[in-house]
């Protein structure tokens, strides 16, 4: 069947994107060269290339959908027939859907991914290219089968569902193409089009979110089968799509199918209603098993909470929300379903139209997330606290989509303030900047380039990203959303060493800062105004309203700490503006200490207006004292507890660590007397809720939004945290919290070095206390306790808090694996997936084991003389590619070289602007022409397409050119003052140039770059070596 058919066999063969590096130096820098980490297949990674089709749906729906008007009767399917001929090397498919799509070989899944392709700005359409070589077979008939789903790229609102907002930006359609590769050097390709067959399916609803409906009686019996008559069908439609619409390669990792739950309880609450509890929240799928006669319609609503006085769904699941699934053929037989074109946040699923009373094998759920890696854990004493850690990771997995969303049931929306202000709960639940095996960029990454899509013209950031709808006042427009896009590039680079993300975004951010610097004065000489604030605070119930809060000086903070976080990215990345940006964060400070800096030196009597500045650094030095004091009075005129929203909570936690209070903190977190921490974690959530009552309030139950405590927890009760600016972990300063009432507390943080560990325990809650830490190489930290501070290293390091500690770092030889290959003698390892140049240091410090010698296979085009090794590894599964000189292949023993009859790993074919000449990019970076006969002996592999004038720095040196022809090498050295005027963009590193020379004059050892029509350019000896010591023409 169709519908959320599932594949018993699992076989997935997966290719997003293989990244393997031309060095082991690369893999050292944060990236990994590990094969696709779902592939079974065994089948080479295949890099993605877009789809070369055309966009195609099924009659009915070549135009985008009506809002509310009357909706063609079901959701597209197509298939299209294609046959392999013997001797199948590899095969791909490339496909990308506006709306969902769900693509299968014979009825196989290509892919674990689902909900594709997620989500984007309506001028985008991310594809992925996918191995399927394990699905085809020599010499036989397959078939493509494809169904469509809505999405929130055409959610028209459809007649008697819920929905948060009406979207719609085109009609459902597909674009893919399908490519064969054979061993004689042949390859063939199936590519939508007209021909396609397609009609109306099964899935007759699928509305993003009001749910979906799907009709088993409409089922085409072995539709994705290859020979199944197709008769009552009719050939695809061309799909109207919009203007401009652009395919990207898609970014990140996909969401897929994490774990199956089962329900813990069913009760009926009414005749024939029956309700499902799975004991928690989930965000994903409920799976339905029934058997019954043919017609009847079961009605499946999910909800968060039920009634507690007559135990049916609440209100609060809105009206309308809910699936249905009607039964077909024998009445015996079981039938399974899912909805698969939409998902819902739910605890409960109430069933209506059963046949039979359910049993508790008639329901279960498929909790869905993006397919990011752990990064880490707490545990402690304190129930409470380890409660909140258990809340804030599921409400983190349940909102882990295509973006990271508000919450999974009413809104699904890229609410962004949350992304930044919770940003290290995020990354110590989850990998959101690491390379991970088989994919194109990092969650962190996609995240970033959607809300950059998302800036208008003006430069605004909205506050919802991708911007579906036009939300009202500060709903559209407010810093501390807005402002993620400045953050999020920093909290990158702090976490992970990504300062790639930086530099891609930093014309965004400028424009951005541009744009809020026009609105100030706004707010009073120097500021901007108000717009959200302190959003959600304490004092906020069900119905409330809040408490009066100065959220323009929220404001104001927000895009202070913005411009402060941009002068940090502007330094590193060595930008000339920093002197703007910081000009502008003092300017700003002033402003807001001579508005608001009371004269009894602090900002007033509620927490947020001194919590907030504290942590911003933004009190003048003379004030600080007076501002912590007026912070703690606050506190203490609150009966010890936080009223306080999302943008202040986390300040809060900051500002009393930084004065030695994680003490007061604490207490604040764990008390139950009222609306806080103390009261979710006590009132039966199961994910960290919308609002500071809990379960007991009407808002979400899973919401991560106030999840600053969880870093809290783990970076100052544990006491695992990264100084300040270290960066990927390189050093931590440990000052564990030994508070009063608590015996233990542990965090582990996963890296790309290793697993960080601190836990401190005591056999009660006065005594002293036993600290482990565990720290992997490359790594140091300052520990700081009691009695007294300490650096360590690598290993593990056993100490006490007692008065007579001795401070004893126990250091095992690290267990590594050590490899050789044939024609270097460097010595390679591999850690957390990676392939890296292994030093002396640690070679030594492991034993010097023996290394293990790899197997190369060496591969060269049959038009060029370099010849590459491919090197695999065991401890990942992607290829390591290297060029060979002469001498590295004679201390191989002179192996045989293949030519290849395709691209190999790590090139690509390209053309600039303007010009039709095919450049292909080699592994080594160096580029060459290819003509029309080499590029068909290489498949025609899909061109990648770039502006012709780029701004280009030599490998090795310091000198940018500006290339006004760069396919054919044209340009000259750009000067400093012509760099400047142009904004000092960024500029490619190239090894070798296209068209270039290399020369030398009689008598003189300076070496010249010789550009077509430029005058020769004098080169260093690291620029000459960086691009492999060429030999030079002497003229």
């Amino acid at each position: 069947m169709i519908g959320g058919w599932r594949s018993a066999a699992g076989v997935f063969a997966v290719s997003v994107l293989v990244l393997a590096l031309s060095s082991p130096a690369q893999a050292a820098a944060g990236t990994r060269t590990t094969a696709p980490a779902h592939s079974s297949s065994g089948s080479p990674p295949t890099a993605p290339t877009a789809p070369t089709g055309q966009w195609i749906t099924a009659a009915g729906w070549a135009s985008a959908p009506v809002v509310g008007g009357a909706s063609p009767v079901a959701l597209p399917i197509l298939a299209k027939d294609f046959s392999v001929k013997a001797g199948l090397v590899s095969a791909s498919l490339s496909i990308s859907g506006e709306g969902v799509y769900s693509a299968t070989i014979d009825g196989a899944p290509v892919s674990p991914a689902v909900l594709e392709p997620g989500y984007s700005v309506d001028t985008r359409a991310y594809y992925s290219t996918y191995d399927i070589t394990a699905l085809v077979a020599n010499n036989s008939s397959h078939r493509i089968g494809v169904q469509l789903g809505s999405g929130i790229w055409a959610e028209a609102t459809s007649p008697g569902r819920y929905s948060k907002l009406s979207h719609v930006a085109g009609p459902v359609a597909v674009n893919a193409t399908l490519t064969l590769s054979y061993g004689d050097g042949t390859s063939g390709s199936v590519a939508t089009d007209p021909t396609w067959q397609a009609t109306t399916g099964p899935t007759t609803v699928a509305d993003w979110y009001g749910g979906e409906d799907f009709d088993n009686g409409r089922v085409t019996p072995g539709w994705q089968q290859p020979g199944t008559t197709l008769a009552t069908w009719s050939t695809a439609v061309i799909a109207a799509m919009p203007p401009g619409l652009r395919l990207t390669a898609k970014i990140g990792p996909p969401i897929i199918e994490q774990d199956t739950v089962t329900s813990v309880g069913i009760t009926q609450p009414a005749p024939g209603v029956y309700v499902v509890d799975f004991g928690r929240q989930v965000g994903g799928w409920p799976v339905l098993h029934v058997s019954g006669p043919a017609g009847t319609r079961v009605k499946l609503t999910p909800t968060e909470v039920v009634s507690a006085s007559t135990g049916l769904v609440n209100s609060s699941s809105f009206a309308g929300l809910y699936d249905s699934y009607t039964l077909s053929g024998s009445a015996s037989a079981v039938q399974t379903w899912h909805p698969q074109f939409v998902y819902h946040g739910f605890r409960y699923v109430q069933l209506e139209g059963m046949p039979s009373p359910p049993t508790p094998a008639t329901l279960s759920a498929i909790d869905l997330s993006t397919d990011t890696d752990a990064a880490g854990s707490f545990n402690s004493s304190d129930p409470t606290l380890t409660t909140l850690h258990s809340l804030t990771s599921r409400a983190i997995t349940n909102n882990s989509m295509s973006v990271l969303t508000d919450c999974p049931d009413r809104e699904k929306l890229g609410w962004l303030e949350e992304v930044h202000l919770v940003f290290d709960a995020l990354a110590a639940h989850q990998n959101l900047g690491y390379q991970q095996p088989g994919v194109a960029g990092t969650y962190g990454q996609r995240i970033e380039h959607i809300i950059a899509d998302s800036q208008t013209p003006a430069g605004l950031i909205p506050d919802t990203a991708p911007e579906y709808t036009v939300f009202p006042g500060g709903f559209r427009d407010d810093v501390n959303w807005g402002g993620t896009l400045v953050q999020m590039p920093w909290d990158l680079y702090r976490s992970y060493g990504d300062a790639t993300t930086m530099s891609t975004y930093y014309p965004n951010m400028q424009r951005y800062l541009n744009y809020l610097n026009g609105q100030l004065g706004r707010g009073g000489t120097g500021l901007i105004g108000t717009a959200l604030g302190d959003w959600f605070t304490e004092a906020k119930g069900p119905n409330g309203t809040g408490y009066a809060l100065n959220n323009a000086l929220i404001e104001n903070v927000g895009l202070y700490n913005a411009l402060t976080t941009m002068a940090n990215i502007g330094r590193v990345l060595g930008r000339p503006d920093v002197a703007v940006w910081s000009a502008r964060a003092a300017a700003l400070a002033a402003a807001i200490n001579s508005r608001w800096l009371t004269p009894t030196g602090d900002y007033g009597p509620d927490q947020a207006s001194n919590a907030v500045p504290l942590a911003a650094g933004i009190v003048p030095a003379a004030q600080i004292a007076s501002t912590r004091t007026a912070l703690l009075t606050s506190i203490t005129a609150a009966g010890g507890r936080f009223k306080l929203g999302e943008i202040s909570i986390g300040p809060m936690l900051t500002a009393l660590s930084a004065m030695g209070r994680d003490d007061i903190a604490y207490q604040a977190v764990i008390s139950t007397a009222g609306r806080g921490y103390g009261a979710i974690a006590a009132s039966g959530a199961t994910a960290l809720t919308e609002g500071w009552g809990g379960a007991a309030d009407g808002a979400s139950q899973d919401h991560f939004m106030l999840g600053a405590v969880d870093s809290w927890m783990s970076q100052d009760i544990a006491g695992l945290k990264q100084s300040v600016g270290s960066v990927d972990w390189a050093n931590l300063t440990i000052t564990p919290q030994l508070i009063t009432g608590m015996t233990s507390a542990s965090a582990t943080h996963i890296t790309d070095r290793g697993t960080i560990r601190v836990a401190w325990s005591r056999p009660d809650a006065t005594a002293d206390a036993a600290v482990t830490i565990d720290l992997p190489a490359g790594t140091t930290a300052t520990v700081v306790l009691p009695s007294g501070t300490s650096q360590i290293g690598a290993g593990r390091s056993l100490l006490s808090t007692g008065p007579q500690t001795t401070w004893t770092t126990v250091l095992p030889r690290p267990q590594i694996l050590v490899y050789s290959i044939g024609y270097n003698n460097a010595l390679y390892t591999t850690v957390n997936g990676r392939i890296t140049y292994l030093t002396a240091a640690v070679w030594a410090a492991a034993g010097y084991p023996k290394p293990v010698r790899l197997n190369s296979t060496y591969t060269r085009y049959s038009f060029g003389p370099a010849v590459y090794a491919v090197t695999n590894f065991p401890a990942v599964t992607a290829a390591l590619v290297e060029s060979v000189s002469y001498a590295g292949w004679r201390q191989a023993g002179f192996p045989k070289v293949v030519v290849a009859t395709r691209l190999i790993t790590n090139s690509t074919v390209t053309q600039w602007d303007g010009d039709p000449a095919v450049i292909l990019r080699n592994p080594d970076g160096t580029f060459q022409h290819l003509s029309a006969a080499q590029w068909t002996a290489l498949g025609r592999p899909t061109l990648l397409r770039f502006p012709n004038q780029r701004w280009v720095a030599l490998a090795g040196g310091p000198t940018i050119l500006l290339l006004t022809n760069f396919s054919a090498g044209i340009g000259h050295v750009a000067t400093l003052s012509e760099w400047t005027a142009a904004g000092r963009p960024t500029a490619l590193t190239h090894q070798i140039l296209h068209g270039s020379t290399w020369i030398i004059h009689a008598g003189n050892p300076q070496i010249y770059l010789q550009l077509p029509a430029s005058a020769p350019i004098p080169i260093t000896f690291a620029e000459w070596t960086a691009a492999g010591r060429p030999r030079p023409t002497v003229v």
